[in-house]
């Protein structure tokens, strides 16, 4: 790290250490919240964006090659007039990552002159065209936007020590998912009376990361299209619970905003992958150096931070946008105990991956 930006942090970090020091408070007579004179105006040139962290997870997906990756595998546009198959799937993807809870949330994204040029994208999907884009899906194509992703996190999990590759465990469980009285195609009742969807989730328990999403309908049984020994063994660790909560409450991946099964299906896939982006952003932090050990246990709380905690810490980063001829600059309004960390990882993705 930069030794002038490490002494701004150091200096943030100061500051705010000061103000919240203990203290022998004597007896208030007013408040703490003393503002009064309150009032809001526009900026004609300074330009800021409350999702900043949204430019280190564009660096990131463009750094492990899913962009490459999923433009050259997933053939759904006869034309691109003008978006790209990568464009839709990380449009879904980053929506969660920005605190959105449903496709209509793209639409203040869409609207959001600054958060498009922090991307450098003339425009993005609207919430109907999204919809669209998953009514495209049939069985195979989901397939292959899995494959897809799990071919990128190939070389991310060679990247990593020695240790980290000498036994994977796989868990495997289901999860009712009810769509709320709506008719929608595939959906089932289930065992307890929920009209809706019964998704099978198969994840890597080492990090958490989703592999495979199979949408299924409500009345199917837990153990099927898996093997039984592994949803027994899941169940016996009981942490696939912790991961489907996750997605269900933290990044609103399984719920079913489009009308048939295939298509909420697609849904499911690509919402879930900001819960991926996540767990690689985790993995990608340097572990050497003279703060290993510190590095190390950053690592870890990373990748077992809730979704809603990574959110607050990691994205919702307040900075300015400076566009300049040959970059987008994101320059850093706040400080907060991650930034560090933040720091850090941006700094790694400027280089290619070591596997």
């Amino acid at each position: 790290m930069k030794t002038s930006r490490a002494r701004i942090l150091r200096n943030r970090k100061r500051r705010i250490e000061y103000r919240l020091r203990q203290r022998d408070w004597a007896n208030q007579d007013k408040p703490m919240f003393t503002a009064r004179n309150i009032r809001y105006e526009l900026a004609e040139k300074t330009r800021g964006l409350g999702v900043g962290g949204i430019g280190a997870m564009h660096l990131l997906a463009r750094r492990t090659g899913l962009i490459e990756a999923l433009d050259r595998r997933l053939h759904l546009l006869k034309v691109h007039k003008p978006y790209h198959e990568s464009d839709h799937v990380l449009n879904i993807a980053y929506n969660a990552l920005c605190n959105g809870t449903c496709l209509e949330d793209i639409e203040l994204r869409r609207n959001d002159e600054v958060y498009l040029d922090a991307l450098g994208a003339q425009r993005i999907p609207d919430p109907t065209t999204e919809g669209d884009f998953c009514r495209r899906f049939g069985g195979a194509d989901v397939q292959t936007l899995m494959d897809t992703i799990n071919q990128v996190r190939v070389p991310i999990w060679r990247a990593q020590p020695k240790t980290f590759r000498e036994r994977a465990i796989i868990d495997a469980d289901g999860t009712i998912t009810p769509t709320t009285g709506e008719c929608k195609q595939g959906m089932d009742i289930s065992y307890d009376g929920q009209w809706g969807y019964h998704p099978l989730l198969i994840s890597l328990a080492n990090t958490g990361e989703p592999l495979f999403v199979v949408n299924r309908g409500g009345n199917r049984p837990s153990h099927e299209q898996a093997a039984e020994e592994v949803v027994f063994l899941a169940n016996d660790r009981c942490n696939q619970e912790n991961l489907i909560a996750q997605l269900k409450g933290g990044v609103r991946a399984l719920v079913a905003p489009v009308d048939s099964l295939e298509s909420n299906w697609a849904y499911r896939v690509m919402a879930s992958l900001a819960w991926t982006l996540k767990a690689w952003l985790a993995l990608l932090l340097p572990e050497t150096g003279r703060w290993s050990q510190q590095h190390v246990s950053e690592k870890q709380s990373v990748l077992k931070m809730e979704f809603k905690r990574f959110v607050n810490a990691f994205l919702l980063v307040p900075c300015q946008i400076v566009r300049q001829s040959r970059r987008v600059v994101y320059r850093l309004l706040a400080w907060n105990p991650w930034q560090g960390v933040f720091l850090r990882a941006v700094e790694a993705l400027r280089y290619p991956l070591r596997c």
